[in-house]
């Protein structure tokens, strides 16, 4: 196993302050991308009001041109992001803030990629269907119980549920 697999699974409560915590650190991202950046949103679990999350905040960045952020790949170093290339999605850069103890992961793609929709309709989807997210939150309660520290695994367990969900928001 790799430390990416061994990495302990924490599921919290909803945390209200996940919201500010998006809102600050979107501003520094804004600051640091400049011009380049066009839009921030906040994705994922902690962007559901009332779903249980790992304490992660996901973060979308669609910019004008992803090769200016290629060729600058320690432009956010200095807010402490580590790039770690595509990291299985074609055409998305990926970061995460600060690797011992993660608190934010950057999702940076190019203007219309479709990724992008994809993510904020799956989010816009699970905070118009509570139940939806209560079942979705069930699941990764679970999940998370029985991997405690394998997040391949716990990944795994999700995807057919998350499938579903991205089918029912039409963007599967």
């Amino acid at each position: 196993m790799n430390n990416q697999t061994q990495r302990e699974i924490v599921i919290n409560e909803y945390n209200p302050h996940w919201s500010t915590m998006f809102q600050h650190e979107a501003g520094l991202i804004q600051q640091h991308l400049a011009e380049n950046c066009l839009n921030i949103w906040h994705i994922g679990s902690t962007s559901v009001p009332g779903l249980v999350a790992k304490p992660i905040i996901d973060i979308v960045v669609a910019v004008k041109d992803i090769s200016r952020l290629d060729s600058d790949r320690d432009c956010l170093q200095s807010l402490n992001y580590m790039a770690m290339g595509e990291h299985g999605i074609q055409g998305r850069r990926f970061f995460w803030k600060t690797p011992q103890k993660r608190s934010f992961h950057l999702h940076i793609f190019e203007e219309n990629n479709e990724e992008i929709t994809r993510y904020i309709a799956f989010r816009d989807y699970l905070c118009q269907n509570p139940h939806v997210a209560n079942a979705y939150g069930a699941i990764k309660q679970a999940l998370a119980k029985q991997f405690p520290n394998n997040i391949d695994d716990y990944v795994t367990g999700k995807d057919s549920f998350i499938r579903s969900i991205s089918y029912w928001a039409g963007v599967a």
